[in-house]
């Protein structure tokens, strides 16, 4: 359990200082209501992707696809701090949201799979709780980032921590592979 909410967390800070980076590099393109329209394109890639993963049947374990989709996280995320206009990041993002939306999915498949049927609301509230704290880590850190060196590097750091949640689901597969 402490593997998946550790991962979750990860994952979502990463999320949290990327809609940060993208709404300030808008902003300092001087168009910033394009803000909108990149993080609404970002969410239309990962409904997308979301439903093209769930209609297809997987033969992997969940444990291996999740560590699989992180690792896609991080390398599709990387090219954002490379963007030098709105249109090439609304490129990038729509390709960097795709994997990362695959994330929670198996997150939840996972805690189906290993969690006690009596521990369920637990695990659920565990998770929940990893999302929201991350998302909000990722917002506080990225803004520090962001006015101290600008929004490359807090497109850096989001690749950075998603390479380090592979990292850690690389070396937790047994962790991730035991009930909870």
């Amino acid at each position: 359990m402490a593997t998946l909410v550790l991962l979750t967390a990860v994952a979502d800070t990463a999320l949290g200082v990327t809609d940060i980076a993208v709404t300030a590099f808008a902003k300092g393109r001087h168009d910033p209501s394009a803000a909108g329209l990149l993080l609404g394109l970002a969410a239309l890639s990962a409904v997308i992707t979301g439903v093209v993963f769930g209609a297809r049947s997987w033969h992997q374990p969940s444990r291996r696809l999740l560590t699989w989709f992180l690792a896609a996280s991080a390398i599709m995320t990387a090219p954002l701090a490379l963007a030098g206009s709105i249109l090439v990041l609304a490129g990038l993002l729509v390709l960097a949201s795709a994997p990362l939306a695959v994330q929670p999915i198996i997150v939840y498949r996972l805690l189906d799979a290993l969690a006690p049927r009596d521990r369920a609301g637990e695990a659920l509230a565990w998770i929940s709780t990893a999302n929201s704290a991350g998302v909000g880590v990722g917002y506080v850190a990225a803004g520090a980032i962001i006015q101290a060196c600008g929004t490359t590097v807090a497109f850096v750091m989001s690749a950075a921590l998603l390479a380090a949640a592979t990292i850690v689901a690389l070396t937790r597969q047994q962790a991730l592979a035991t009930s909870l």
